[in-house]
């Protein structure tokens, strides 16, 4: 008999109030009820109950750096992409005039809680998910000379269902602007494992997920050890279960950073990709592709 973890974490198993702290009377019945249930299941023949069962509808999934975010027409094709993939959640990065910018999206669009400095955020549609809690992570501290990076998280509600998605956005470190910067692809694996253990630590381990943002995954890019590592803690790459190859890049390049595909989706398996797409916009100033997938659990 498999012995029965006391700790109660945030997601479905046990439903939390909107402060996503949880109930002590209902996490007693909870325990009580479980080991029961097991009990039950330890002396038939039948298969044992499904005590945890997440689900979550076809979602799709949006991530884009909007730097340069400035003009009229920037901002007007910014839109246009979101409203054309319909997407429902958007992970942004250096969306620095958000709160403005996301009126400009759509009346159903709205920010599912504060940015983080640097402009690293979600946008959600409001008719389809509500946030029930959030907040940031501090990944570090100057490591490339740009400030504090962050990510920014959100426990949201499907407004129809109840069912819950966790959802990571965030922008990682430049391992190549400067010899002497801290940021290497180590400390990169460092940013990536402080998300993953947050996951682990706060919410059941079944909960739907998302991790999208840009990664800056320079020395490898895709094949990187940054990706490989994040798909070993059992997440597939989206775009690529999606069969949608090959990828192409999602950042143009500058005059100190070559072009390639450093922007990416997550998603906790078990999860079904029923599409993929990577959308570069016309206006050069937007530096990054939109990258999106349709995703259900």
């Amino acid at each position: 008999m498999t012995a029965l973890s006391t700790r109660m974490k945030r997601g479905t198993w046990m439903k939390t109030n909107m402060s996503g702290r949880n109930t002590s009377i209902l996490a007693g019945a909870s325990i009580a009820l479980l080991t029961i249930f097991t009990l039950i299941a330890g002396c038939t023949d039948s298969p044992p109950n499904h005590i945890y069962a997440p689900q979550l509808a076809a979602t799709t999934v949006a991530s884009f750096n909007l730097a340069n975010l400035a003009s009229a027409n920037t901002r007007e094709e910014a839109a246009r992409l979101i409203t054309d993939r319909d997407a429902e959640v958007v992970t942004v990065q250096e969306c620095r005039d958000c709160a403005t910018w996301v009126k400009e999206i759509g009346t159903d669009y709205v920010l599912a809680g504060p940015n983080t400095p640097g402009g690293v955020g979600i946008i959600v549609d409001s008719t389809r998910f509500e946030s029930i809690d959030g907040g940031q992570i501090l990944l570090g501290d100057n490591d490339d000379g740009w400030g504090q990076r962050y990510a920014r998280w959100e426990l949201l509600s499907d407004i129809g269902s109840s069912d819950e998605l966790l959802i990571y956005s965030t922008h990682f470190c430049v391992p190549i602007r400067n010899d002497i910067d801290r940021c290497t692809q180590a400390r990169q694996l460092d940013y990536a494992d402080k998300i993953l253990r947050h996951r682990d630590l706060e919410f059941h381990s079944a909960l739907p997920t998302i991790i999208a943002g840009d990664f800056n995954a320079f020395g490898g890019f895709a094949m990187s050890d940054l990706v490989a590592s994040i798909r070993g803690d059992g997440y597939i790459e989206t775009y690529l279960e999606a069969g949608s190859t090959p990828a192409p890049q999602t950042f143009r390049g500058n005059d100190w950073a070559p072009p390639g595909r450093i922007d990416f989706i997550f998603a906790a398996t078990p999860a079904i990709v029923s599409a993929a797409d990577i959308t570069a916009p016309i206006d050069p100033d937007l530096d990054h592709a939109m990258v999106s997938a349709t995703v259900s659990f």
